[in-house]
């Protein structure tokens, strides 16, 4: 029921570094978030390391997730919860739609939704009661 504020999605570069700088942001403001979903588990690392040089306890003051079930989740601290997705069923359908689209003379994708996992680690929690944000 929460309504996307555009001021709080920030463009990464998919790198530790990128995340680092997003991290330094969004933590610097006056109105920090609870929670950071970043794009990929190496932004998210660097969110960590941000909020670690702030002295933020992650996760009784912040939460981080990210998205890819990187090796790097697993080796962070705290370790980081993130979305696992199956790369190499993707890599594989994605070869055999291909070889499939040049055989049959087909320019448009095909689409396929793959199972994808939340792969809950210790670095997200409940927000502390005088940050929870409540729904509308």
């Amino acid at each position: 029921g929460l309504e996307l504020d555009p001021r709080l999605v920030l463009q990464g570069a998919f790198s530790f570094e990128s995340g680092r700088e997003c991290g330094r942001v969004l933590l610097s403001r006056a109105e920090r978030p609870t929670a950071v979903f970043a794009a990929n588990d190496e932004m998210a690392a660097g969110v960590l390391h941000v909020a670690r040089q702030l002295g933020l306890e992650v996760p009784a003051q912040l939460s981080v997730a990210g998205f890819d079930d990187n090796p790097l989740s697993r080796h962070v601290y705290p370790t980081l919860t993130t979305v696992h997705q199956p790369v190499r069923a993707m890599a594989e359908m994605s070869v055999r739609r291909l070889v499939d689209a040049v055989r049959e003379g087909r320019r448009e994708p095909q689409q396929q939704r793959l199972a994808h996992e939340l792969i809950v680690r210790d670095s997200t929690g409940m927000p502390p009661a005088s940050m929870a944000v409540r729904p509308r």
